[in-house]
């Protein structure tokens, strides 16, 4: 809903900060400006194809470090409890 923000100053602030957030993420100086090019400029139906590709690919790295970590904490209480 706006993120609370009234004045077009607060939302200008708030987008900054944002891009220098997606800039320290992911080590890149000026990162979200690049997407931000390349968003506006490609032809929607291909935008979205991309970034839905892109989404997927997240979800499953996701769901794939979730599972190993599930493993590993079944692990460590299945050792834990072997040590007691």
């Amino acid at each position: 809903e706006g993120e609370g923000l009234f004045s077009v100053f607060e939302v200008s602030e708030f987008h900054e900060r944002l891009k220098e957030a997606a800039a320290q993420k992911l080590g890149q100086i000026g990162a979200a400006n690049l997407f931000l090019d390349w968003f506006d400029k490609t032809p929607r139906e291909i935008m979205r194809k991309h970034l839905l590709q892109e989404t997927h690919l997240e979800l499953r790295k996701r769901k794939t470090a979730s599972r190993i970590r599930e493993k590993q904490s079944l692990s460590e209480r299945i050792t834990s409890s072997t040590n007691q």
